[in-house]
């Protein structure tokens, strides 16, 4: 059950980091968003698993760090079916 979660948690991460990297995107372009979304969202779970190597309370598992970027890149998916679906998204404020 544990390994459900990290993938519940780390979809809309991969989501909001695909959003926040492209909103627009078309393409081969959505297709390179979503896989810098999924790549940031997968590091991000294995860091935070090297961190817990050195906490004797935690454990490096690295079947987590895989469903972390399972969850991460299925957000990005659905991210970029949900962009695609409505015409493209306006670009976001921060992008120039």
């Amino acid at each position: 059950m544990d390994k459900v979660y990290h993938l519940f948690f780390y979809f809309p991460l991969g989501a909001l980091i695909f959003w926040a990297l492209g909103r627009g995107s078309a393409g081969r372009r959505a297709a390179a968003v979503w896989a810098a979304a999924a790549l940031a969202a997968g590091l991000y779970g294995l860091g935070l698993e090297v961190v817990q190597y050195f906490l004797p309370w935690r454990s490096f598992e690295w079947l987590d760090a895989a469903m972390d970027l399972l969850g991460g890149a299925a957000g990005a998916a659905v991210a970029a079916a949900i962009g695609s679906r409505a015409g493209g998204v306006k670009p976001s404020r921060f992008s120039s």
